[in-house]
């Protein structure tokens, strides 16, 4: 097949729709013209339908290591004379795939650092990540202070944020009413510190306004049984919803009816560089968003489109009395356009696609 220079094929070391950004690049790059493939493994889980021409090329996921390793190089070599930009997410031994990719143009994409939870454990990864960068000319990565860490070269390094699609389109108040949402993993997050801050809240305000506290997501059981506690503890279960795992369809009717955007992630070394996806998902769809007060957040989240506080139960209550106090000076479309430039859409075109065009 003729190769076409409007042409990237992605090699993830998951199965396709499940990984944060991918879906999104094939959405936008075949917008923009260009023909786009993914290999990606068949790890079981229902296969997303495709809406946007991409082929997906997949490797059955075998346990034997090796085996699955071998099945992706070999049809990382049977396809890619069909795509002329190659991109590779960052996985222990991503670099041999390059074996097979001679004279293509390739980018390593790295979406995160180690989040092991033991220093020597994150220093080992982190060493590891950065040894597989050598071999590579250019490296996609979603935050600066992420390369910062890495001790990456910055001439090597491309930005390609995280980002979002407005969910809703519904168009926000905040006056009379404060609906909260988290949605996300309930894994390790802590979220049970939310519930005690804002049993303190609507304890104080429950006649002021109308106060809700929806929640959407799965976890272990420990995390699921303290939150569980918390609620029961407090005499909430009017009050605060637990909706488990949520499609993405089902997840709108949420941010259709929610007004304020909860992302709360212990602030921890690990988690100190790496945005969450939901904040630009809550921004974006113009709901106040109440963040831990971590080095990325604090690039994101300011007075025009929400609060910052510590990862504790009085902090999140004392941020809750921000938003209330501040709560007539909020405007939709102003929250929105504050992270405009996080849109999925402009992520692709500013960076993805021009980095594409760049010495071709």
């Amino acid at each position: 097949m003729k190769n076409n220079k409007n042409s990237v094929l992605f090699v993830i070391p998951d199965q396709y729709g499940y990984s944060a950004g991918y879906t999104y690049y094939c959405k936008y790059l075949t917008k923009l013209g260009y023909k786009v493939g993914v290999i990606c493994l068949d790890s079981g889980k229902p296969k997303k339908q495709l809406y946007y021409n991409e082929t997906v090329f997949y490797v059955n996921y075998s346990k034997n290591v090796i085996s699955y390793r071998l099945e992706m190089l070999k049809t990382i070599y049977k396809v890619k004379n069909d795509y002329n930009n190659i991109v590779l997410k960052c996985f222990p031994g991503v670099s041999i795939s390059l074996v097979v990719l001679l004279g293509k143009r390739t980018w390593l994409d790295i979406r995160t650092g180690s989040v092991r939870r033991k220093k020597l454990h994150r220093t080992i990864e982190n060493l590891l990540i950065k040894m597989e960068s050598l071999f590579f000319r250019k490296i996609f990565i979603l935050s600066l202070s992420l390369a910062k860490e890495l001790s990456l070269p910055s001439k090597k390094v491309i930005w390609l944020p995280l980002g979002a699609d407005e969910i809703s389109k519904k168009i926000k108040t905040y006056t009379d009413s404060m609906h909260l949402l988290y949605i996300g993993t309930l894994f390790g997050r802590n979220l049970h510190e939310c519930i005690e801050g804002f049993a303190k809240f609507y304890n104080e305000n429950k006649d002021k306004l109308k106060l809700h506290f929806d929640i959407i997501g799965d976890g272990p059981d420990f995390d699921k049984n303290k939150i569980i506690d918390a609620i029961d503890k407090n005499q909430l279960s009017q009050v605060v919803m637990c909706h488990g795992h949520l499609l993405h369809d089902e997840a709108v009717y949420f941010f259709d009816k929610c007004n304020v955007g909860v992302s709360y992630i212990p602030m921890i070394q690990f988690y100190q560089n790496q945005p969450p996806t939901k904040i630009f998902e809550y921004v974006l769809s113009g709901l106040v968003c109440l963040a831990t007060n971590t080095s990325a957040n604090k690039e994101l989240i300011h007075k025009t489109n929400g609060v910052l506080h510590d990862d504790n139960p009085e902090s999140f209550y004392q941020a809750l009395n921000v938003l209330y106090k501040n709560r007539h000076l909020y405007d939709c479309s102003s929250i929105k356009s504050s992270l405009h430039q996080f849109h999925w859409e402009q992520i692709v075109q500013n960076s993805m696609e021009k980095e594409f065009n760049v010495n071709r």
